[in-house]
């Protein structure tokens, strides 16, 4: 709920800042080229997405903002004199009076060599065009994407079934095949530092909510005693549900190592997260890959369920 709040006044502030930038550079730009000011900026800002600032954009044209250096009147882009005080607006060769642009050296009508000389009148450049216009695409796109993430999509429910503690002769008296269980063993004999580990990989189980995918995991806590795991399911804005298992217990160096099972069923599975005591720092997470599967010792609870 906070987020959403969070999103949605964010978005509001952004379509503010963006409302008050186009308003600003409508007014002054039709100022500029002699235009209805005041009513141009209303239609920009209050038209719904955008579409003032579209029209506005489409009635300029021709509108030129340019003005003359000497009487400062409103002057065409396209005009050789000033109309109002004859002053020279642009360079013109000086023998067969023809225009000619900025940086030429010979006149192409008569081959004059052209003296260089400034401009006398200079196009208003528009350095706010760029950034409204940036602000009109971003900001539809802004919309969708806050939208997204504070609708999230529904993750279909999940269960989470956590077995133990067990010493490791308990675990392989319950489940004689995981003492066979290469991987398992493999990554037994790793957990040798004092810490909690864990071993996991996805599958696709059948229930008697059908077939979801399934966590299936086993947690090893070395060199601790008075233990407690308390698992949950933390979905996320994709619909993913991720295994979140928090473990409380006492440092003691000459406990014996203790295994639980968990499992996570849902639509759509997530990594897990792991932490002892609150922090991450001793702890060790591994996914088994290239097709490897984890025994699943309590299976009966998938029919229960």
């Amino acid at each position: 709920m906070k987020t959403t709040v969070f999103l949605l006044a964010g978005f509001g502030g952004a379509v503010l800042l963006s409302l008050v930038l186009i308003g600003v550079f409508v007014w002054k730009d039709a100022k500029a080229r002699g235009m209805n000011a005041a009513g141009w900026t209303l239609c920009a800002v209050f038209l719904p997405m955008f579409c003032g600032l579209a029209l506005y954009l489409i009635a300029r044209t021709g509108r030129s903002a340019a003005r003359c250096p000497n009487c400062r009147e409103r002057v065409s882009a396209d005009f050789v004199l000033c109309p109002f005080c004859g002053t020279e607006l642009k360079l013109r060769c000086p023998s067969c009076k023809r225009t000619v642009e900025l940086g030429w050296k010979l006149c192409p009508s008569c081959g004059t060599e052209l003296p260089q000389r400034t401009p006398p009148v200079v196009e208003k450049k528009e350095h706010w065009l760029g950034w409204v216009l940036a602000i009109s695409i971003l900001m539809p796109l802004l919309l969708i994407g806050m939208l997204a993430l504070s609708a999230p999509f529904d993750h279909g429910g999940f269960s989470s079934v956590q077995g133990g503690p067990y010493t490791i002769e308990e675990l392989f008296s319950m489940q004689p095949e995981l003492a066979e269980d290469t991987a398992f063993n493999e990554w037994l004999g790793e957990c040798q530092e004092d810490g909690a580990y864990l071993l996991w990989n996805q599958q696709m189980l059948y229930g008697k909510d059908g077939e979801k995918e399934t966590l299936v995991g086993y947690l090893c806590l070395r060199g601790y005693t008075d233990a407690e795991l308390d698992t949950n399911g933390t979905p996320n804005y994709w619909g993913r549900v991720g295994l979140q298992l928090d473990v409380t217990a006492t440092p003691d160096a000459e406990s014996e190592p203790l295994i639980w099972f968990v499992r996570l069923r849902a639509n759509r599975v997530g990594k897990p997260q792991l932490l002892l005591n609150g922090s991450e720092e001793e702890t060790i997470m591994q996914q088994l890959d290239n097709g490897q599967i984890l025994s699943d010792i309590i299976e009966f609870y998938i029919l229960a369920e």
